[in-house]
């Protein structure tokens, strides 16, 4: 099972298939408001482990999700990876074991923010 059905089976959001694909495009108001709810914890997370969690906080304050297909052609790529295969593995159960405290945290903050910015 990859890494993407498992965040599925725990982050259901409407509009993704792929939680861990870097190609990713953001409106910059949309980034904007996840600063001004997330500050500096919009991204705490590191390597390939926060595109998940930025889906993850974006949906949580409401954005707009989707997506376009994309092909990835492996066979053009020259070298080696450069994911750290279990570092990685580990981030993601890190990330999935600590999922409700996220979302309930940040949807504390999320709540404050909208009441004191009319969001």
């Amino acid at each position: 099972m990859g890494a993407s059905v498992t965040l599925k089976i725990f982050f259901k959001i409407s509009g993704v298939r792929d939680y861990t694909c870097g190609y990713r495009a953001y409106s910059a108001s949309i980034i904007k408001k996840a600063y001004a709810i997330f500050n500096n914890k919009f991204v705490e997370e590191t390597g390939f482990v926060c595109m998940a969690e930025i889906l993850i906080k974006l949906n949580l304050i409401g954005a707009n999700i989707g997506e376009v297909g994309l092909i990835l052609r492996y066979d053009k790529k020259e070298g080696k990876s450069k994911m750290k295969i279990v570092k990685t593995i580990k981030r993601y159960i890190n990330l999935i074991s600590k999922s409700r405290d996220i979302i309930e945290r940040n949807k504390r903050v999320i709540e404050r923010v909208r009441i004191e910015s009319n969001y």
